[in-house]
């Protein structure tokens, strides 16, 4: 049972639309697989690789994304995807990664930055499970 997907259409918490059968059926595919999993009451720390990772969909495999991804209907309505499910978690994300405008991978010291406070309260809130992340390499 999808999750967020209604009638072949995901709808942003912005109000924007995205309509599955515009997209290429590649990434029709990959949205519903990624609310299917969301339904399915996947993590937040689980879901995120899937989107932004090395080697994720959305990067064609590359280890770094192509910045014109950013720019397509179907990573704008994956991070949307991706921050209900963070919300759902009770996990508080960065703007930047809610907005879209840069991908889920922060250093605790660019979460500190964005949002305003210490990295020892970055840390504390990651232990605690009150801030969204996972460890690379």
């Amino acid at each position: 049972m999808p999750w967020l997907i209604r009638d072949e259409i995901f709808r942003a918490r912005d109000g924007k639309d995205f309509d599955l059968r515009t997209m290429t059926e590649a990434d029709a595919c990959f949205l519903r697989w990624l609310d299917a999993r969301a339904a399915a009451g996947e993590s937040y720390p689980a879901l995120l690789p899937s989107v932004t990772g090395p080697g994720g969909y959305l990067l064609n495999n590359a280890e770094r994304p192509d910045p014109r991804v950013r720019t397509r209907p179907v990573f704008r309505a994956a991070m949307d995807l991706l921050a209900r499910v963070a919300e759902r978690d009770g996990l508080k994300l960065p703007k930047a990664v809610v907005d879209g405008t840069r991908g889920g991978v922060h250093s605790v010291t660019d979460a500190a930055r964005e949002l305003g406070i210490t990295r020892a309260a970055v840390v504390r809130a990651i232990q605690e499970g009150r801030l969204a992340a996972y460890r690379m390499g």
